[in-house]
């Protein structure tokens, strides 16, 4: 969570582009569900590319900057966040993917957030692909990523995997959804599932 800063959810909502006056200079930034700490969500505002909307002096700007940075760690931001456009609300919208709970795949000490790969899919249509298991076949001989055989009377093959994109060559692609339909696949001698991918710019926003 690089250059997201934690903020109390307030009236605000993941995606939501917001506004932020600090001394005589506004900001702006889009809120983010970061983590559920106890009883309360956590959600982060990203002023990593935000827009300069008044100042002077570059050297003033990236000590303001900075200032800003620091108040908002006090957690005090939400006094003066002012809503520019709404994002969407998750809750109200009709998707086959589950776009409201909470998921990652780790592998090799990098991490995905699958949450957000399935809502890019779901904001950005595409057509489905057809994808070879036994590409990946190793990582499930080999115990490399761990599947649980007892979850196979859930798993419906029908439903595409998650590809990301991990180089230029047309073989660069690797799951992040759909471990256990893939060996379920395997083990029952079907060579092809259905999947969406995710571009190089895609599999970059949604690595943590």
């Amino acid at each position: 969570m690089n250059n997201w800063y934690k903020i109390a959810k307030l009236r605000y909502y993941e995606g939501d582009k917001v506004s932020v006056k600090f001394g005589d200079n506004i900001y702006r930034g889009v809120i983010n569900y970061g983590e559920e700490d106890g009883s309360e969500e956590i959600y982060w505002i990203k002023f990593d590319d935000f827009d300069r909307l008044s100042g002077e002096l570059e050297s003033e700007y990236n000590l303001e900057k900075q200032n800003l940075l620091d108040w908002m760690e006090d957690g005090i931001l939400g006094l003066r966040i002012r809503l520019i456009e709404k994002g969407p609300r998750w809750e109200d919208i009709d998707s086959e993917l589950d776009i409201m709970g909470l998921e990652n795949f780790g592998y090799m000490g990098s991490s995905w957030d699958v949450r957000e790969a399935k809502r890019i899919i779901h904001q950005r249509s595409r057509e489905v692909i057809i994808f070879n298991v036994n590409s990946v076949k190793y990582y499930i001989e080999s115990g490399a990523i761990y599947t649980d055989s007892k979850k196979f009377d859930k798993v419906d093959l029908t439903i595409p995997l998650i590809l990301i994109t991990t180089g230029d060559k047309e073989s660069d692609k690797f799951p992040i959804d759909g471990w256990h339909r893939i060996r379920k696949a395997i083990e029952e001698g079907i060579e092809t599932l259905p999947a969406y991918l995710l571009t190089k710019e895609e599999t970059k926003i949604i690595r943590d």
